[in-house]
């Protein structure tokens, strides 16, 4: 089978891709969601305008529902920014979170359950991060390395 396109345009202009290749936040939401069993990664379609004579870049990304029924539903959003590349980025990073929000109990036991994002008023990260002060005053060092590995 041959590898898929990197990016394609369209007719419209359009830049069309999986940004499989990535490695910053394309690449970690998709490695979430293929733990998560998703056969196929999100799809990012993205398009350059000019509002007030900047260039500006909307990216609109999108994923079907998880095959399983009593999995997940799809996910859909749209960002705008200034370059392409970076608003992927964008698009990936907040699709990310609200994965990771939308599904708590999936990501807990995955390797990015391990750096929950910060929310002061939910009393699950309350419950799993209240500990690690004790743990940086006590032993520092330690606690670094755990957090490493």
């Amino acid at each position: 089978m041959a590898a898929p396109a990197l990016m394609v345009f369209d007719e419209d202009g359009r830049a069309h891709s999986e940004c499989t290749h990535w490695e910053d936040f394309p690449s970690i939401l998709w490695g979430v969601m293929r733990d998560a069993e998703y056969p196929s990664p999100p799809r990012y379609v993205g398009e350059e305008f000019h509002e007030m004579g900047v260039t500006c870049c909307r990216v609109r990304m999108t994923h079907a529902p998880h095959p399983f029924p009593a999995h997940w539903a799809s996910l859909e959003l749209e960002v705008v920014g200034h370059r392409l590349l970076d608003t992927w980025e964008l698009a990936a990073m907040k699709a990310l979170n609200k994965f990771c929000v939308d599904n708590y109990a999936a990501v807990t036991l995955a390797p990015i359950g391990l750096f929950p994002a910060e929310q002061p008023n939910d009393p699950k990260w309350l419950s799993r991060i209240g500990h690690t002060g004790n743990l940086q005053k006590n032993s520092a060092a330690e606690t670094i390395s755990m957090s490493v590995k």
